[in-house]
């Protein structure tokens, strides 16, 4: 074989250049040149030669060309549910991004950092489209999702939507693969051609996807979570409990006599922040906000250290926390109990009657808390006067807060900070996890004494250590491109609200004119929806959100890496000791727990999803379909996405299953006009919505409407869910990444 392969090579690069050459699939261009079936495996393996030595690409629709001196970009790939991606270009503007339609995400999987050549626009193509070339680290080695089989062998179909590319499963040589319908850990092959599929290792059966607490431990899986600690980690844990650092130093401020109180959820077992307010004796007020001091205990470059950097932060999920620092630290050494000397590192400034700040300081503290307080306890005190359990020294100062975070709140609400306090979801669960019921509620003005307090802290804070010659860790949130705002007003339009923003105070003076109820709700969505993401960065930059010039996380230590950092940086230059690490490690530290906050948000929202559908599936079990109020918040080609007002719980409500007309959508999506009355369905708009199928897998619901008058024996046609009823199938055209969802390929079945 191999005495054909350099003759094959030299032949086909000649051919390739003649400049009446147009790209060819490998078997049209083995037919060009004469080249038999007998032939055709060194005829590949000569083509995979040039590709190799970079000599020639694939291109669209898996065709060959002669590699020309293209501009290539490095980036990190994101694919979106639909299957096309975007890549965030390295070493230029955060914001530069590539967009790569998903026939050209050849051998790329959300998340991989890859290099990708800039395609010409035209010829159909948008300006700054590209194509992946070469995936230069692959970021999920391992994936969850549902085993599925054909007659051949069995694959997995992702849990992730940005996923779109099944595995099909390696012939286990000890036996049957795992069960049909069942939930697996899956690592992944190296893959390198998009002709072939990809492929993987079962490494763990999670169980049926129906079993109690499967579904839960798919998502920990998913995004790598575990929530044990290593043994050197838990080795070290032990230690520090055993022989505790001392609190009291000489470098401390001796803050034990202030009346400090924390302020938390009821159910928060580790409290990393405490307030304290007195009569200053020059007049005004003194306040504290004292923040547990995690790197008293937590070394850089310790085993905990090295963890909790990797972790990045405290993951939430409905049922469990996933902590980024081992419990007994966090809630015994650490935490700001009642009656315990602790360490701190304390934000401290004298204010006005008015509210206006004189001066501020950061030092290291010892403190001693007066009082575990709840968001409910305090509330019940501002809203009614009940003092159960609110210490008399605590009192005062609760009142004199109250009255001096309302007024900074509304300042800085007047001054360009928007208020976009969404409602929360809050699922009750019984002692075994079993989702019981699902709630919204809104933020409290207790929540906001604490809220103003702490955004106080990271003011100074991120000041402090930006007017000091040492390097330091900022929280950056971009204004929106001129594209989002244009986006925003065309959102804002189909709501009926005619006059668009188009800076931060006319955001607030828009949702000011909004009464309460859903149409501020869905304002506030459009809103959030066309904002840039906050991050971390080494380089100051303002925060859009918050109005402000300046701003960083100090006070999270407990359950965020870049507070911990900030603490051992304002420590360095309090003490004027040298910087516990470089700008370079700094900056690193920065993008990867931007990454890592980003994953727990995802993780985080899935949780919260993964019940409530669980919840809705109980309520179909037991007969309860509805009625349901909803809003039509989007259209799609099958039909429409609505979001019950009780749990803002999203479902599809399908055009084949409305027969009153037949609906065909604007151009921009934002109604649907029948063709023979002339209905109109318009997002925003209220229904009402029976429930009539629950996909816990997907987590997906499908309604239909209750006014019998529209709905008929079409009804069942409908009902699938809007991530498209394909995905994961066995049957498809060749070609892996060509077919639909990324099924695996009729070729493939040969095998």
């Amino acid at each position: 074989m191999s005495e054909f392969r350099p003759s094959f090579e030299q032949q086909i690069y000649k051919f390739m250049n003649d400049p009446a050459y147009r790209p060819m699939r490998t078997s049209e261009l083995a037919r060009e040149l004469g080249i038999d079936t007998s032939r055709r495996r060194a005829f590949r393996t000569a083509l995979k030669s040039l590709e190799t030595e970079e000599k020639i690409v694939r291109i669209r629709h898996n065709r060959w060309a002669v590699a020309r001196a293209q501009k290539t970009v490095r980036g990190r790939l994101s694919v979106s549910p639909d299957g096309n991606g975007m890549i965030r270009v390295e070493g230029e503007t955060r914001d530069r991004a590539l967009y790569v339609a998903a026939e050209n995400l050849q051998c790329g999987l959300h998340r991989d950092l890859v290099e990708a050549e800039v395609l010409p626009s035209g010829a159909g193509r948008r300006s700054g489209e590209g194509r992946v070339v070469r995936v230069l680290e692959r970021w999920f080695t391992q994936v969850v999702g549902l085993v599925r089989h054909t007659p051949y062998y069995a694959y997995v179909v992702p849990d992730n939507p940005r996923l779109h590319q099944t595995v099909q499963l390696d012939t286990d040589p000890r036996g049957e693969p795992p069960p049909e319908d069942h939930k697996v850990v899956v690592e992944l092959d190296e893959w390198t051609d998009p002709l072939r599929p990809l492929t993987g290792r079962c490494l763990e059966d999670i169980g049926h996807r129906d079993a109690p607490g499967v579904a839960m431990q798919c998502i920990i899986r998913s995004h790598g979570y575990r929530q044990e600690f290593p043994a050197e980690v838990e080795e070290e844990q032990q230690r520090l409990m055993a022989s505790p650092p001392p609190v009291e130093h000489e470098h401390r401020r001796d803050r034990t006599e202030e009346v400090a109180f924390t302020i938390d959820p009821d159910t928060a077992r580790d409290f990393d922040d405490a307030i304290s307010i007195r009569e200053h004796p020059e007049g005004g007020w003194l306040l504290g906000v004292h923040i547990a001091d995690v790197s008293h205990y937590v070394r850089p470059g310790s085993a905990m250290d090295v963890e909790a950097a990797k972790r990045g932060n405290s993951v939430y999920l409905v049922d469990r926390v996933i902590m980024m620092l081992p419990e007994k630290v966090t809630a015994e050494l650490c935490s700001l109990k009642p009656d315990r000397v602790r360490a701190a590192h304390t934000m401290e400034c004298r204010i006005t009657d008015e509210g206006e700040i004189l001066s501020s300081d950061t030092f290291p503290a010892s403190i001693r808390s007066r009082a575990r307080l709840t968001y409910r306890q305090v509330q019940a005190y501002f809203d009614e006067g009940t003092a159960a359990g609110i210490p008399a020294e605590v009192q005062k100062g609760l009142s004199r807060l109250h009255t001096l975070t309302m007024r900074w709140r509304r300042d800085r609400l007047r001054h360009g900070s928007i208020d976009l306090a969404l409602p929360e979801v809050e699922c009750r669960l019984d002692t075994e996890g079993r989702i019981k019921g699902v709630e919204t509620r809104e933020g409290s003005e207790a929540q906001h004494l604490v809220e103003e307090c702490m955004l106080l802290a990271n003011r100074v804070v991120a000041r402090r250590l930006h007017e000091a010659p040492c390097p330091a860790l900022y929280r950056v949130h971009g204004d929106p491109e001129p594209d989002q705002w244009s986006q925003m007003a065309a959102e804002l339009e189909s709501l009926g609200i005619t006059d668009p923003p188009s800076n931060q105070s006319e955001i607030n003076a828009m949702l000011r004119r909004l009464p309460d109820g859903w149409l501020r709700y869905a304002a506030m969505l459009c809103v959030l929806r066309n904002f840039q993401r906050a991050y971390y960065t080494t380089e100051p930059g303002g925060h859009f959100g918050l109005g402000f010039e300046c701003y960083s996380h100090f006070t999270s230590p407990i359950r965020r890496y870049p507070d911990l950092l900030i603490h051992r940086l304002l420590s360095a230059l309090e003490q004027n000791a040298p910087p516990p690490c470089t700008a370079e490690q700094l900056a690193n530290l920065a993008d990867h727990c931007s990454q890592t906050e980003r994953e727990a948000e995802e993780a985080e929202k899935e949780s919260v999803e993964q019940k409530r559908v669980e919840y809705y599936a109980d309520q179909l079990r037991k007969g309860h379909t509805g009625p349901y109020r909803a809003h039509i918040v989007r259209f799609l080609k099958k039909g429409l996405i609505v979001e019950l007002e009780e749990s803002l719980q999203r479902g599809l409500v399908a055009f084949s299953g409305i027969t009153d007309d037949f609906y065909r959508l604007n151009e921009e999506r934002t109604r649907a006009v029948g063709r023979r009355g002339k209905k109109r369905m318009h997002i925003g708009e209220a229904i009402d919505v029976l429930l009539v199928k629950v996909d816990t897998a997907r987590r997906w619901l499908d309604f239909q409407f209750a006014d019998e008058r529209r709905t008929g024996s079409r009804g069942g046609k409908g009902r699938q869910g809007s991530r498209g009823g394909t995905r994961g199938r066995p049957a498809g055209k060749k070609g892996s990444r060509g077919n639909k969802k990324g099924r695996p390929s009729k070729s493939r079945k040969k095998r």
